[in-house]
């Protein structure tokens, strides 16, 4: 198998078992995938809470995110204020059901991570993430060429 199969083979594999490890607790609170998303992120990353901050950082889509928040807010898992400061802004909060249902979230994205990297080393770890590290800034670049004038080079790595 070329790597551009072997690739694209492991996201689709990743996000049906990442999706499969959170579905008993969105089961539980009747949850879609992402609403599950919303929550994790704004467990894990506190210093991000504005929708725009989802949809950058976690790549989700801004009318998708509009109505998972707003099913959120309705259930009473999290706040939506205007920021004082910025009134296109809107600051969401986690409230306390929010936080009880992100923490268990967090424990099936815990256990799905350690089972992944069950039998890997740390130096493996590390390759791996240097070579996320090394593509992700190849992708930052290609993206910032105008769409018309991207090298279309023969690819060692092709199907």
């Amino acid at each position: 198998m070329k790597l551009r199969t072997e690739y694209l083979s492991y996201i689709m594999l990743h996000r049906k078992a990442y999706r499969a490890a959170l579905l008993p607790v969105c089961s539980k609170y009747q949850l879609s995938q992402t609403e599950a998303d919303i929550l994790l992120f704004l467990k894990n990353n506190p210093q991000y809470d504005t929708a725009t901050d989802i949809a950058a950082v976690r790549g989700l889509s801004k009318p998708n995110i509009s109505t998972a928040l707003e099913r959120l807010r309705r259930r009473d898992i999290l706040h939506i204020e205007r920021d004082s400061r910025s009134r296109r802004t809107n600051r969401i909060t986690l409230l306390e059901e929010g936080q009880r249902i992100a923490g268990e979230l967090c424990i099936c994205q815990s256990n799905y991570f350690t089972g992944m990297l069950a039998g890997i080393s740390d130096e493996e770890i590390q390759t791996v993430s240097d070579f996320f590290q090394k593509t992700n800034q190849n992708i930052a670049t290609m993206l910032k060429q105008p769409k018309n004038t991207m090298k279309q080079e023969e690819n060692k790595y092709a199907d």
